[in-house]
């Protein structure tokens, strides 16, 4: 087994176990997406034994991809919750902490749907016209999360004010 599967199985783990110590139920996005990152690897290793299989690459895409998604709500749902208990008014940049959790994982949601639309028909092969709008697709979502990304970095520099 490489390292780097050793590596992704015990981030996987210990995710898990960060879980089981009583930390905050809301970490079971981390698990996810550990979990769909090593699912997608496996498949990854499988379709080189066999490299005459689209399957294997279009399940690798769907699963890869969107996989650091869940890492942002993660991030999203940490941030919200230290603005929370942290910030004397409960807020940020005139935000509530519970808007910006709402919001953010919402973006997050709208992203991640894009994006797996996109890679879907990006990789169904019927033809180079449903390819290229897959990937505008794709792109679509990417943008909006870069977009959600950006404003959440304002708010955190708010945060530090």
């Amino acid at each position: 087994m490489s390292s780097y599967w050793q590596l992704n199985i015990r981030r996987t783990q210990s995710q898990k176990a960060f879980v089981k110590l009583g930390e905050p139920p809301y970490a079971w996005v981390l698990i996810m997406g550990g979990v769909w990152e090593t699912l997608a690897f496996v498949i990854h290793a499988l379709g080189a034994r066999d490299q005459q299989q689209l399957a294997y690459a279009t399940v690798w895409n769907v699963l890869f991809l969107p996989a650091p998604l869940w890492i942002n709500a993660f991030v999203y749902m940490t941030f919200a919750r230290m603005v929370f208990y942290w910030h004397p008014e409960g807020k940020v940049a005139g935000l509530r902490a519970t808007a910006i959790a709402r919001w953010f994982v919402v973006g997050d949601i709208f992203s991640f749907v894009a994006q797996i639309a996109g890679v879907c028909m990006a990789t169904c092969h019927r033809g180079s016209k449903i390819v290229d709008i897959g990937l505008k697709v794709y792109l679509a979502g990417m943008g909006v999360q870069e977009l959600f990304i950006v404003i959440f970095v304002g708010l955190m520099i708010a945060f530090q004010k």
